[in-house]
């Protein structure tokens, strides 16, 4: 082999070797593998209630026992559908099975009265009435007098549902029973008008007396104020 051809072999395997060298120490590394910590979701904090738990009523101590069997009767239904079914096997019920459930509730009032709850307006925060209170139309009064009636034959029955009855009721509401609820406005009216009077009479005294003691004031920082000054 001559001089010339051990050069180029000796370059070639020169070559060949850095190249094998160069891409050995050029290869990179795998990435680390970052694995992310499990968050734990925090469950909703439960409102704080004041008092002892609210007495339930018959229908509701009735849906509490009846909703996990008729579920199981039809699974297929909806929330809202079987609310109207229960509702339905409520007013199917005798007089006898509904006074189980009627005892009860009973029970449960006591229970709630017991523990120092109160129901009904008592409960309510009551806001500064202004005058007199206004007077009440002839379906207004019809409405309160029906509106526990409905709602007992019908318990499934929400706010929209209701008021469409109570419409429905007024509707076929005619001659002298008609006739009661329009007297009853017609006094409401009256003793609204009678009330508004004595009230306005009470407020432009208190009007009158609140300026007479601030002008009474003013009168004597006044006459204060030029004895200062003679002084």
């Amino acid at each position: 082999m001559s001089d010339s051809e051990s050069e180029s072999s000796g370059s070639e395997s020169g070559s060949e070797s850095g190249s094998e060298s160069g891409s050995g120490s050029g290869s990179e590394s795998p990435a680390p593998v970052v694995t992310k910590k499990a968050t734990r979701k925090r469950a909703p904090k439960k409102k704080k209630t004041d008092g002892p738990k609210r007495p339930l009523s018959a229908y509701m101590f009735f849906c509490k026992k009846m909703r996990s069997v008729l579920k199981e009767e039809n699974p297929e239904l909806s929330f809202g559908a079987l609310g109207k079914l229960l509702g339905q096997r409520w007013r199917e019920i005798d007089a006898d099975d509904r006074e189980v459930y009627t005892d009860k509730a009973a029970q449960d009032k006591v229970r709630f009265a017991n523990e120092g709850g109160v129901t009904g307006r008592a409960s309510r925060k009551k806001k500064a009435r202004v005058g007199p209170k206004r007077a009440l139309s002839a379906y207004m009064f019809f409405s309160q007098a029906k509106r526990a009636e409905i709602k007992e034959e019908n318990p499934d029955y929400g706010f929209g549902e209701m008021g469409r009855a109570i419409g429905s009721a007024w509707k076929e509401c005619v001659g002298s029973e008609r006739e009661k609820y329009v007297k009853m406005a017609a006094d409401d009216k009256i003793r609204y008008k009678d009330e508004l009077k004595e009230h306005g009479d009470k407020t432009a005294a208190a009007a009158a007396a609140a300026a007479e003691e601030s002008s009474d004031e003013s009168e004597a920082a006044s006459g204060s104020g030029s004895g200062s000054d003679s002084d």
